[in-house]
């Protein structure tokens, strides 16, 4: 049954281009600019959104920037990853209104969940896996967008009964009752049917927050990403008030997370006071919110 249900869904194959972007080990160094400019050149789209990236205000110069191999240098290959990562999943989901407000909030959520990761992964003494870390938050939810791409106005209602899906036991419930699938369960087949590595796979299982089984499953990188799903979520509740004894459940995740990672009086202050601010210093985060107008 649940295989007919992925047929029903008929979710597309990844773009060739990301395939062999994502393959690319960036610290190779016998990848050059004009190899990455011959892979990107083919989809105009990403092209643009790179160019567009390029001359944002992060990145401003004199003169526009309208030549390809400029931006790509200018930028780096972890933001040129990143980003057409972003753009052709996007596109891989041609059923997304532009204009909906419930799209470009999943889809910022899960942003905001990748940088957390990311700089989570940094402050925790982790540098070297931070990318690993991005890419498993920005995917870990792509079942979400999957659905609302097929289902938008049954999926809305699932969101509503779970405080805009961060109740992730009643959306999994109302998931499975409208759907007959659940976020996690679709984003790991997603994730297979592209050929993502394994790690990533596991990540998107995760289906329950718990720190032991996260690291049976998925290891620290798996529980680094929920560990910032938890943060972002805590603190989209407190700014809305939309579930109290949800927010009070988070505060006590949050707290056995600070004691797994032995995370310093330092560190704790700035995931507390300090992490939202320092988005404003992620120029990729900055761009992300500018594509989607929020």
């Amino acid at each position: 049954m649940m295989e007919s249900i992925y047929d029903k869904l008929e979710i597309p194959s990844m773009p060739q281009v990301v395939t062999r972007i994502l393959e690319i080990n960036e610290n190779d160094i016998t990848i050059g600019i004009n190899q990455l400019e011959a892979l990107i050149s083919s989809d105009p789209n990403l092209v643009s959104k790179i160019l567009k990236l390029a001359n944002s205000p992060f990145y401003s110069r004199s003169n526009n920037i309208t030549d390809l191999g400029r931006a790509l240098s200018l930028l780096g290959f972890k933001s040129i990853k990143s980003l057409t990562l972003l753009v052709s999943v996007a596109k891989l989901l041609p059923n997304l209104s532009q204009n909906s407000a419930t799209q470009k909030s999943l889809w910022m959520n899960s942003i905001i969940i990748a940088v957390t990761a990311k700089t989570l992964l940094i402050r925790l003494g982790h540098k070297n896996t931070q990318e690993k870390g991005f890419l498993g938050g920005l995917l870990r939810h792509i079942g979400q967008l999957i659905l609302y791409s097929r289902f938008p106005s049954s999926y809305e209602t699932a969101l509503k009964q779970s405080s805009d899906g961060m109740d992730i036991k009643a959306l999994q419930k109302y998931e499975l009752h409208l759907f007959g699938v659940t976020t996690f369960s679709l984003s790991e087949y997603a994730m297979g049917k592209w050929n993502f590595p394994e790690e990533f796979i596991k990540i998107t299982s995760i289906n329950q927050y718990s720190i032991a089984e996260t690291e049976k499953v998925a290891g620290l990188l798996g529980n680094i990403v929920c560990f910032a799903e938890i943060i972002t979520y805590h603190r989209k509740l407190k700014e809305t008030s939309l579930n109290k004894e949800l927010t009070t459940e988070f505060e006590g995740l949050i707290e056995e997370y600070f004691k797994w990672f032995s995370v310093s009086v330092t560190d704790k202050n700035f995931i507390e006071n300090g992490l939202q601010e320092s988005f404003k210093n992620d120029e990729f985060y900055e761009f992300c919110e500018e594509l989607f107008a929020l």
